[in-house]
Formats: structure tokens, C-alpha cells, sequence
């Protein structure tokens, strides 16, 4: 399993993005990814029937290793809606659409502060004017915005 920490390299952001595109680890290892690298990788896909079509997903324990959260975490996450699970014989599974999104939900408030390099206030300020049913990648792409124009 890829198990990331908060301090994460460059390296870990090109696998876990590969794994959000749904790439297989022989396509990552054409990319030129390290053996070390690929070795880490041991994600499972499952391509799980939904709304009459398969849909490549990983199960709770992978999500909880690509995105360095705990499962009961995600399953909580799942619970107030803020991560869409699909259950499937009895397990959550996190379609790789929805990685994404997901990634950005579980971001923890030091780590938005780090990435828009602004204090812990202004990111609870900047992200209570955002509209409360707004996309998760939209309200990413709107901080990062704000702190681009804050910079200039």
C-alpha cells in the first residue's frame, strides 16, 4: 500500500495522481517512476457495477493509504456526505473520480495553510465567503486563486 505522510515528496504527488487517473503500475513505471516507487505501489482496483455500468474504484483501505487518513476518518467523512463512498457487498468503495474531490476534503488546516501560504485565519475566513454546497475541487481552485491575487 502507498502510505503518504503529511511531509510528502514530489515523487508520491506523481503516483498519486497516476493512481487518480487510473493507470496501472506498468503505464506509471513507462513514466520513469523509481523501482522504490513502484514497489510502494500495491493499490487494487475493482471495477464495481454502478448505475448499470463498471466503474474503477479502490476499496476504503487503499483510499485510506492514497489520501494518509485513517478509514474511520473516511468513514465519517462518508457518513456526513463529504466523501462518496459506493457500498458494494458490503464494502465502501471510493471511485477513482472522486479521489480528487476526496483529497481535497481531508486536507487538514495546516495543510491548506502550507499549500495557500497564508495563516490558519484567513484560510477559516477565506473559507467561510465560499458557498456552502460549492465542489471541493471548485473551492480549491478558488483559494488557490485568492492567495495567487494576495501575492501579487
Amino acid at each position: 500500500m502507498v502510505r503518504r505522510s503529511e511531509d510528502h515528496s514530489a515523487s508520491e504527488d506523481r503516483l498519486l495522481e497516476g493512481l487518480m487517473a487510473g493507470r496501472t503500475a506498468e503505464e506509471l513505471a513507462d513514466d520513469q517512476l523509481s523501482a522504490v516507487e513502484l514497489e510502494q505501489l500495491s493499490i487494487t482496483y475493482h471495477d464495481v457495477p454502478i448505475d448499470g455500468r463498471e466503474v474503477r474504484c479502490v476499496d476504503i483501505r487503499d483510499a485510506s493509504a492514497l489520501l494518509a487518513r485513517s478509514e474511520d476518518t473516511l468513514r465519517r467523512r462518508h457518513r456526513k456526505g463529504e466523501i462518496h463512498f459506493v457500498l458494494h457487498e458490503g464494502r465502501r468503495y471510493l471511485p477513482l473520480e472522486h479521489l480528487p474531490a476526496a483529497r481535497v476534503v481531508v486536507r487538514s488546516m495546516k495543510e491548506w495553510q502550507q499549500i495557500l501560504g497564508v495563516s490558519r485565519q484567513t484560510v477559516y475566513t477565506w473559507m467561510s465567503e465560499l458557498p456552502e454546497d460549492l465542489d471541493p475541487l471548485e473551492m480549491e481552485a478558488r483559494l488557490l486563486q485568492r492567495a495567487r491575487e494576495k501575492r501579487r
